[in-house]
């Protein structure tokens, strides 16, 4: 193996799984001193646009959605709903916020400065890299770049969150020029079902079905548990 051309096509993930991601990436150039090219395909946002970070070069889509560079915790909250239907909850807790977040409570402030610290403390974390990663020293424009938003491939390569944009072929043939290897051939790699290489892969068994009540709540609530997230929610 000569290079690695990473392909990314993800919203993004959880705060501590895209972190992970990130360091594996860096730790994976330092031992190897191979070079390690991202290649964004129809998304690289939030927690996918951290890992692009992690690599030597970012080759991007002119059409890619690319950036969404923060921090978001999502809760709801249904205890109207359930006052209506005569259901209430009570949590037996050991402290005032060890149930800050829940949906059967509205949030209350003291919680909700809470959160907001973590929020603010991964932000900043999420800055730091993009910041030393992409080489950015203006800061007014750092600011613009990560509040949010997103920008195509063409947008984010004149604002220098990637280098250029192009195709698949592009990242390959670039990669090739990074490690000195014009006539090397390029090999996909795919993790095969039950994969177990990784002492981060789950293998973890579906849990049986049962008869029971489904409670069917937003799409955004059922597709993750509560967390932080590095994630494009739009």
């Amino acid at each position: 193996m000569k290079a690695v051309v990473l392909r990314i096509n993800s919203p993004g993930g959880t705060v501590t799984c895209s972190d992970t991601m990130y360091e594996m990436v860096k730790a994976f150039r330092e031992r190897t001193k191979k070079p390690v090219i991202a290649d964004t395909q129809e998304v690289a946002a939030s927690g996918a646009y951290y890992i692009a970070c992690a690599c030597d070069q970012i080759v991007a889509h002119p059409t890619s959605v690319i950036g969404s560079i923060g921090v978001i915790f999502e809760t709801f909250e249904v205890s109207g709903a359930m006052s209506k239907l005569g259901v209430t909850s009570t949590a037996i807790k050991s402290g005032d916020l060890k149930d800050m977040g829940s949906p059967f409570k509205p949030l209350d402030p003291r919680a909700r400065e809470v959160m907001q610290g973590m929020v603010d403390e991964y932000f900043s974390r999420f800055v730091g890299v993009v910041r030393e990663n992409r080489k950015i020293t203006d800061e007014q424009k750092l600011k613009t770049l990560t509040d949010g938003r997103v920008f195509s491939g063409v947008q984010a390569a004149k604002l220098g969150l990637v280098d250029r944009t192009g195709l698949l072929t592009d990242a390959l043939d670039l990669a090739r020029e990074l490690s000195g290897a014009s006539g090397a051939k390029a090999i996909m790699y795919k993790r095969p079902y039950g994969y177990g290489g990784s002492i981060y892969a789950d293998t973890s068994i579906q849990p049986a079905r049962d008869n029971v009540m489904k409670l069917e709540l937003p799409q955004s609530a059922m597709t993750r548990g509560p967390g932080f997230y590095y994630l494009w929610t739009p």
